[in-house]
């Protein structure tokens, strides 16, 4: 097993999380706050920027796009200060995304567009940026990926490089109070997702990365019998679980999958579901492809809660509890919820969206039933 570990980025977690942002802010910054509408809930946190006086000014730029896009990014680099030296952005993980985009795009002096057509080794030049998530379970704030929607084809792309990892990120449980029940339970399907996606690739064992895996679907399987009234810590939980998660940690040394996420993406696309039922509606499918190893859905069924002895489980048993638990959290686990226009679009559209993924497999995928 050969790898690469880097991981810069510096997690504030916990109680007063956001306050302890002003540690990592230089004297006579030019500060750049992007936000969507929901900072209008916390008004304190638009007066704490405002009064940071560090910065030598603090510019807001609202982002109204529910999805990260060329567009919004490009429209903010019409609108940001020149002089800007620090980005942060406080939000889901659409505002998460659209800011690492727009960091790359302002170091690199390009606009959006260019992004798909340029090497990730030749962005060396991003503007330093920090990250305030307001919603648990993504981790998109502790590590280098984003994803950017397409203004011409739609296609939701997906871009990292050295050098779009925040400086910091901050988990604060002031931002948890307003949210829900089924932001809990998104978050967690989008976590746990994570994990096994990277887990049921074919590989050789490795005690490690397996025990690891298996330690965080555990882990996964507590924090779902906290609904359906999880607390401020059960979501502080989720958002550290989350950003474990997505680190980097479990990939290392592994040829990771992504075919649910990507597949998720191209739903969202011509749809309204949010990313986290999305998710749930994939995961359904890919789960029974005949490339998934018996013994990893075994342990994976397991983990989250199946009582039978490991070699006597068979592989539809495995599926249908893995499938059952996201099903409790009360995720759709299929396509049926789908009406019929937007399941046509989306299979007229699904091999121009996924172009990079096996397209036999997205056919499967595919199929209703």
């Amino acid at each position: 097993m050969q790898f690469y570990n880097f991981n810069p980025t510096k997690l504030i977690h916990g109680g007063g999380a956001l306050e302890k942002v002003v540690y990592e802010i230089p004297q006579q910054t030019t500060l750049a706050v992007i936000h969507s509408s929901t900072l209008g809930r916390y008004p304190n946190v638009r007066t704490f920027f405002a009064g940071i006086n560090k910065c030598l000014r603090v510019d807001f730029y609202e982002t109204n796009n529910q999805e990260p896009t060329q567009c919004a990014v490009n429209s903010l680099l019409g609108k940001l200060n020149q002089d800007t030296d620090l980005i942060i952005g406080v939000g889901g993980g659409s505002v998460m995304d659209t800011t690492k985009a727009l960091a790359v795009c302002f170091g690199n002096k390009i606009n959006a567009c260019e992004l798909k057509d340029i090497s990730p080794m030749l962005l060396n030049k991003t503007t330093k940026f920090g990250l305030i998530s307001t919603k648990p379970g993504s981790g998109a704030e502790s590590n280098n990926a984003y994803v950017l929607k397409d203004d011409v084809d739609n296609f939701k792309r997906s871009y990292f490089s050295l050098y779009s990892y925040p400086q910091f990120s901050v988990q604060d449980p002031l931002f948890y109070e307003s949210l829900s029940v089924n932001d809990f339970a998104s978050g967690l399907t989008d976590a746990i997702s994570h994990a096994i996606d990277q887990y049921l690739v074919q590989r050789d064992e490795n005690l490690i990365q397996d025990s690891l895996t298996l330690s965080f679907l555990d882990i996964g399987r507590k924090l779902a019998q906290c609904m359906p009234t999880p607390s401020l810590d059960d979501y502080a939980r989720l958002a550290w679980f989350g950003s474990m998660i997505s680190s980097g940690l479990l990939s290392r040394g592994v040829k990771p999958s992504w075919l649910t996420h990507e597949v998720a993406h191209s739903v969202a696309s011509v749809t309204s579901f949010g990313h986290g039922q999305t998710i749930a509606m994939v995961l359904t499918k890919t789960l029974s492809l005949d490339r998934n190893p018996i013994e990893r859905l075994r342990s994976i069924a397991l983990a989250l809660g199946h009582e039978s002895v490991s070699d006597k489980l068979s592989r539809t048993d495995a599926i249908d509890t893995i499938v059952g638990f996201f099903s409790e959290l009360g995720m759709q686990t299929s396509f049926s919820e789908m009406n019929s226009e937007a399941y046509i679009e989306w299979c007229n559209e699904v091999e121009h969206l996924c172009p990079n993924l096996n397209k036999e497999e997205v056919a499967f995928i595919c199929l209703r039933t």
